[in-house]
């Protein structure tokens, strides 16, 4: 080992003096070489020449004591360069590395440690050797001994003055951020993450290397884990500050992806000054995976693109198209030089790319696992990092606190799962909290604990009791409360005992265990919810696994507590039941005193409340125990006690799961050959029928036509717990009722129930999204609404309600429907700021749109049979509008106010006599034009919309060309319907965007010239064309993968059909009136399926030709099942439906 010192002085342009620097190198001795050739170099770089070095070999004279010379050397130096290789730090150079360390901590504000890699070392095995105590400098690395790049950033790092790597943002008051991530600007900050950054830019993106470097990265961790902080305030803030030439001048864009990523991107784009309008991009990138990289290539300059908790584009995108476009752009737009995309995923959500091929091989291929910060983990350097993420930023606003308390901090924080969100959290309170404006003290920190000695315990508890107001309403909503308490206990491993314990469960496990008393999507918003950013109060780890942060949640807060003995009660009262049913079956006792102690009222109602309150806990043999319970004690009460013996003999033969022989709920079990589990709708017209639906397990759907009985509660109790909708008509209702019990009820429909009042059990409907109530004549408002929580959807119909004060009750509302009602004006939208859908309907009152313009929401909006509106005055004032529907809207008068709605995309007319119809110039651009029924006689005005992608046509008496379609360059989308006088196709000559074309009961058409260039053309519906003679030409139609013939009766052969290569499914329906030609050409085709209806193929052997069809649906084609029955057996592969059956099992 040798090792040496320089003394050099940096020199400043303006200034005329010097500054002394002291440089110590440290280096293994195998490394010489290489570090006598950096020194010679910085000898000539300004610095003092061969006095200012000290050099062992020239210097170290016999008898000197060099180890202590070499000490006294690193205690007076300012900074300390380590070199490392693959052979890792030498025994002496450790020594001499430990000691700038503990330089390093006793805050000597002018020493620094800079790491170098030394040339021709493989990454991997540096990676190994590389010490963790330099895990949080910044290192520099050689790629070959003339590397000036590396020097250059050698000589700049030795002549800065050791200032701060990050300034002090502007205006800061709190340097912690709670359960917020660490913004670019916060870098100041950020600790503890520098060996995770160095090793990303050095080792994955390789931004220091010109000719290796890498442009996507994906940061995977565990929720909590800090990937936003990390890439935010590590990753783009060094970039910012010039880590790397050029970088400074980098754009940066960040960006979550929501709901529409594609979208989001845009916008970003846009604002960034990448694209000039984001819709174009949008469509543009919709149809076009090169879209983003040609963008950023006519652009031209580097763009740093990081989109955090990129899982959203799972969680909440639900759109495919989308979803699949944004991330082709993004697989394309890497390999563009002017791109650098970063992104960060939770670990659970890491195998849920895989169906999008190339974008999930840049992510197996170019990711980073950030770990957490864990004592477990970290070992030796816990404290090194919690020390530094605690005191130091405070101590950069003047802040002290106090050591005992810093300590006292990490050791709380030692068992936590996921430990940096809550440690922030704690800060930041504690910073609010502080009494001396200098200093925080364990005095500051008992206090918000809620206690000395409370500690990191009582902080949490706090937070847990925040987090449930919060996501609950402050519990008032039942639905979610009861989501909230069902996952926690079961994230408790219940003794019993008292010593309950955390217990880790698997997602997958978790959901199959609630899914009978929640959706799905329910239970994964509430695990976001609690994992979320303001919450973290459980952690999804890597493989879908659940726990809680802590175990102190069970032991200190006691509204689990609460919950965990609760169930514990549960437990034990099942296994209660089981010795019951197991005396029962065994015959313990005599068989009178097992009726008079198992069914009594008593006994049943306990068991009812605590199915309620644990559905879970229940299953098939306790249920079907108690249903035999409450049948046998109806019948003791009917029959009456002095029948009581002959009773009790009738009994012990009695079936479970007993159904009165005669009843319909009996006959439509015997037609499903008695498997209760595959039946999930049912409807009822008696109601004594109520009675047996608990045999019915999984029966999600319950339509009840009551004809006019009394529907009550002991009816309603009958009806089971699953149930996601319900649709009660014709009852008479005169009674409050109470539906707690149907908790996962989602949609509600009421309808010409004379009696009903009032909804004031609406409060117990917390799933409730969607209430349909109609023909209600004696409900004098809507009162209720507001305890419905829930509720997204909401139609009216026949009431009589005159006008929507009420609205201020739903809030949450996103779907209105109004039909039949009284209202003359709009006035009351402005009370629900959620809504998004409108519809309108048989409003006979309803003159002005007055009202309107107060929907800062509004999307939809749909006016059907609105005799007395003359104006659209009040619709140009909404800002929001997208779709726009005007039917039946007799006295109206133009159209003139849609000029203003600049929003609008899609537009649906029919049946209208409007004199002014300019609707291609008032409505402009729109995306999709539906026209129905109207005075027009041509298409002028569409030609300048270059944006119309959907286009319908139908009943248009008047229309008699499409030459107006010729500059229609993005239409894909095109329906032509019962247009009387058009005769040819002439205008979609130029249609080469055009995918699906829907042709029907055009009788004056002959031909199908101008789709010569449809080349993208793949769904194709020719209907009722009697002009129709052959289809010669469209030899060019290959790209076409749907297509259905309908009643063409002078369509006689089908040889046409081998040349398109692509089809998947072919629909004959009434084609040729006699035997069709090469009709055996059916059996070549590779078609996933093919519907045959009202077409004779009796000349179609399938002993004579290799079927490769895969289903065939077949009605009225000219053969009997026997026929059928001989054709499959010599076609095995292709399966044979008859659609009467598949019209029967879908009724069902």
């Amino acid at each position: 080992m040798r090792c040496f010192s320089i003394l050099f002085q940096r020199a400043f342009p303006y200034r005329t003096e010097y500054l002394t620097m002291r440089i110590f190198l440290s280096y293994n001795r195998k490394n010489q070489s290489f570090v006598t050739e950096i020194a010679h170099k910085l000898k000539s770089q300004n610095f003092e020449t061969a006095d200012s070095l000290f050099f062992d070999q020239d210097n170290l004279e016999s008898g000197d004591k060099w180890a202590q010379k070499i000490q006294n050397a690193l205690v007076n130096s300012d900074a300390c360069v380590v070199f490392i290789g693959e052979q890792g730090i030498g025994n002496w150079q450790m020594k001499e590395v430990l000691k700038a360390i503990d330089l390093l901590e006793e805050d000597k504000t002018a020493f620094r440690i800079i790491p170098v890699i030394v040339p021709h070392s493989d990454r991997e095995n540096v990676q190994k050797s590389f010490p963790w105590f330099l895990a949080d400098t910044q290192w520099i690395e050689f790629t070959s001994p003339s590397d000036s790049d590396a020097f250059q950033k050698l000589v700049v790092t030795l002549r800065e003055n050791a200032p701060a790597p990050f300034p002090i943002p502007a205006g800061t008051t709190n340097p912690y951020k709670g359960l917020e991530s660490f913004g670019v600007d916060d870098a100041a900050f950020f600790f503890g993450r520098t060996f995770d950054v160095n090793r990303v830019f050095y080792y994955h993106l390789r931004l220091a290397s010109t000719q290796f470097s890498k442009r996507f990265l994906a940061i995977i961790g565990n929720s909590g884990s800090g990937k936003s902080s990390f890439a935010k305030a590590g990753l783009l803030a060094s970039l910012k500050a010039g880590r790397f030439e050029g970088s400074k001048q980098w754009l940066r864009i960040i960006l979550t992806p929501d709901n529409n990523p594609l979208l989001k991107l845009a916008t970003a784009l846009e604002k960034a000054g990448i694209v000039a309008l984001s819709t174009d991009f949008k469509n543009s990138a919709l149809q076009d995976s090169e879209t983003l990289r040609e963008r950023l290539e006519v652009f031209s300059q580097k763009v740093v693109l990081l989109i955090d908790q990129f899982e959203e584009v799972i969680t909440q995108c639900k759109d495919n198209e989308n979803r699949t476009a944004f991330l082709a752009n993004l697989a394309e737009a890497v390999n563009s030089n002017y791109l650098i995309c970063i992104i960060t995923m939770r670990s659970d959500f890491y195998s849920s790319f895989a169906p999008y091929r190339d974008f999930n091989f840049l992510l197996l291929t170019n990711n980073y696992t950030l770990a957490e910060i864990d004592a477990n983990t970290n070992g030796d350097e816990w404290h090194r990092y919690m020390r530094d993420i605690i005191s130091k930023p405070a101590r950069l606003m003047g802040v002290n606190i106090e050591p005992q308390l810093v300590n006292r901090i990490i050791e709380d924080l030692r068992e936590i799962n996921g430990v940096l969100p809550i440690l922030q959290l704690a800060l930041q309170q504690l910073w609010l909290g502080k009494k001396v404006m200098d200093q925080i003290t364990t005095s500051d920190y008992d206090r918000l604990a809620g206690g000395e000695g409370r500690g990191i315990a009582g902080v949490i508890e706090m937070h847990a009791n925040t987090v449930f107001n919060l996501i609950t309403s402050n519990g008032n909503d039942v639905g979610k409360v009861a989501l909230f308490k069902a996952i926690f206990i079961r994230l408790v491993e219940i003794t019993s005992g008292k010593d309950d314990v955390r217990k880790t469960i698997s997602q997958n496990a978790l959901i199959q265990e609630l899914r009978n008393q929640f959706t799905e999507p329910e239970i994964q918003t509430m695990l976001i919810d609690l994992s979320g950013e303001e919450s973290r109060l459980i952690r999804i780890k890597g493989d879908l696994w659940i726990d809680v942060i802590h175990e102190v949640l069970i032991r200190k807060w006691e509204k689990l507590k609460g919950w965990i003995n609760e169930r514990r009660e549960a437990i034990a009262y099942k296994q209660d039941i089981e010795k019951d049913i197991n005396d029962y079956e065994q015959k313990v006792e005599s068989y009178i005193y097992n009726y008079l102690r198992l069914f009594n009222s008593k006994k049943l109602e306990t068991f009812i409340n605590w199915k309620k309150a644990n559905p879970d806990l229940t299953d098939e043999r306790i249920d079907s125990f108690f249903a035999s319970i409450q049948t046998k004690q109806r019948v003791l009460i009917v029959g009456g006690l002095a029948m009581w013996v002959i009773i009790i003999t009738g009994l012990l033969w009695y079936n479970f799961k007993y159904l009165p022989e005669n009843s319909k709920l009996a006959k439509y079990w015997k037609e499903h050959n008695y498997k209760l589990e595959e039946i999930h709708k049912l409807k009822i017209s008696d109601l004594d029928d109520l009675t047996g639906l608990q045999v019915f397990t999984n029966l999600d759907t319950l339509l009840i036509d009551a004809n006019g009985e009394n529907f009550n509660q002991a009816r309603l109790d009958y009806l089971p717990e699953k149930l996601t909708y319900l649709s009660i008509k014709n009852a008479e209702i005169s009674e409050p009722l109470n539906f707690s019990h149907l908790r996962t009820l989602n949609q509600f429909v009421l309808a010409n129930i004379p009696k009903l009042q009032s909804f004031s059990s609406l409060q117990q409907l917390a799933s409730l999204q969607t209430l349909s109530l109609s023909d209600l004549p004696n409900l004098q408002d809507l009162k209720g609404l507001n305890q419905a929580k829930s509720l997204k959807n909401l139609i009216l119909s026949g009431l009589a309600i005159s006008d929507l004060k009420w609205l201020e009750q739903v809030k949450s509302l996103q779907s209105l429907t109004l039909s039949g009602l009284f209202i003359s004006n709009l006035k009351g939208l402005n009370q629900v700021h959620s809504l998004q859908a409108l519809t309108l309907f048989n409003l006979d009152k309803l003159e002005t749109l007055n009202g309107l313009e107060q929907a800062s929401s509004l999307q939809i909006l749909i006016l059907s049979d609105i005799f007395h509106l003359q104006t659209l005055k009040g619709i140009e004032k909404n800002k929001t509008l997208k779709s726009l529907t005007l039917k039946n809207v007799y006295d109206l008068q133009d159209l003139k106010e849609l000029e203003q709605v600049k929003s609008l995309k899609n537009l649906t007319l029919s049946n209208m006599d409007i004199k002014n119809m300019k609707v291609f110039e008032l409505a402009r651009p729109l995306q999709s034009l539906y026209l129905y029924d109207l005075p027009i006689s041509d298409l002028k005005g569409l030609e300048q919309d270059k944006y119309l992608q959907i286009l319908a046509l139908e009943s248009l008496a008047n229309l008699q060309d499409l030459s107006e379609l010729k500059q229609a360059k993005s239409l894909q989308n095109l329906t032509l319907s019962n247009l009387t006088n058009l005769q040819s196709l002439k205008g979609l000559e130029l249609g080469k965007s055009l995918q699906i074309l829907k042709l029907e009961s055009l009788a004056n058409l002959k031909d199908l010239k101008g789709l010569e260039q449809a080349k993208l053309l793949r769904n194709l519906t020719l209907s009722n064309l009697a002009g129709l003679q052959n289809l010669k030409e469209f030899e060019l139609g290959k790209s076409l993968q749907n297509l259905t013939l309908s009643s063409l009766d002078n369509l006689q052969d089908l040889k046409w059909l081998e040349q398109l290569l692509e089809i998947k499914i072919l629909r004959l329906n009434s084609v040729g009136n006699n035997e069709l030609k090469n009709s055996q050409v059916l059996l070549k085709m590779p078609l996933d399926s093919l519907f045959l209806s009202d077409i004779d193929i009796r000349n179609v052997d399938f002993r004579k030709e290799k079927c490769k069809v895969k289903v065939l649906i077949y009605n009225r084609i000219g053969v009997d099942e026997n026929w059928i029955v001989e054709m499959a057996r010599h076609a095995p592969q292709t399966k044979f439906l008859n659609a009467k059956d598949l019209i029967k099992s879908e009724d069902l």
